[in-house]
């Protein structure tokens, strides 16, 4: 349809490993990628400083009337979708504890043992995932 009509497709998604392990090697010159980042502060009509810095600028999540029940929707479906269903992650509860001990240090120095101890995993599996 592509080179016989010259139509042309908007394929979505965030999953760029299972893109990966389709056909997407078919398309060689004639597939680009764009990323859809988050909001920036001049793309708002009422940019919010203490809502930026609570829940971020997704899109969906910056919007939100409950931004807390769609940050954690929005985590819970990555964790699922993206880490566990990838098999990037055994024991999903691990990371799960991880990511939030991670995210609460987010600008420090990393202390292997500390975050460890607090998401209940061995300091071994911090380091690797850093």
């Amino acid at each position: 349809m592509i080179e016989e009509a010259g139509i042309r497709f908007l394929l979505t998604g965030s999953s760029s490993r299972k893109l990966k392990r389709s056909h997407t090697s078919l398309m060689a010159g004639r597939a680009r990628t764009r990323r859809l980042l988050p909001f920036v502060s001049v793309e708002l009509e009422r940019f919010e400083l203490q809502r930026a810095l609570c829940f971020g600028t997704l899109p969906p999540v910056y919007l939100a009337s409950e931004p807390v029940e769609e940050l954690g929707a929005y985590v819970g479906t990555y964790l699922r979708e993206e880490v566990q269903a990838e098999a990037l992650s055994r024991k999903i509860e691990n990371f799960s504890r991880f990511l939030l001990q991670a995210a609460l240090r987010s600008g420090e120095v990393l202390n292997f043992e500390a975050v460890g101890r607090d998401a209940q995993v061995p300091a071994r599996l911090v380091h690797r995932c850093s």
